[in-house]
């Protein structure tokens, strides 16, 4: 539910205070199947043992997931998201232009082409 992914927003940006966002992000993303179904109150106990897994300073991360302190940051990303419209993932802006979802390289490409082209 919408509280687990708070939740795992949080670990991630306890993971970014040792330098690992991006991997832990990863993890988070290939584990949904893990997290996304357990009682929120369990997550702790599955979000710490990811940290160990990148090799973490697991006190540390545990002290500041358990601490919410990285909450506002995520309600505050969160918000964005609704305020731009932002439903699914992934969502981009190339020059403005919103592009969500999906989509095959050919199509990237060619949005990427078009917006060097205006960018000369």
């Amino acid at each position: 539910g919408q509280d687990n992914v708070i939740l795992a927003g949080e670990a991630a940006a306890c993971a970014a205070d040792q330098g690992r966002y991006y991997d832990y992000h990863q993890l988070l993303f290939r584990a949904t199947g893990q997290w996304g179904r357990v009682p929120t109150s369990d997550l702790p106990a599955y979000f710490s043992d990811y940290a160990r897994q990148l090799g973490l300073d697991t006190a540390r991360f545990d002290a500041c997931l358990s601490s919410h302190e990285k909450r506002p940051l995520v309600l505050a990303d969160q918000e964005l998201t609704r305020k731009l419209g932002l439903g699914g993932t992934p969502s981009f802006f190339v020059n403005g232009k919103f592009i969500e979802g999906f989509r095959p390289y050919e199509e990237w490409k060619k949005i990427l082409d078009e917006a060097l082209a205006q960018a000369r």
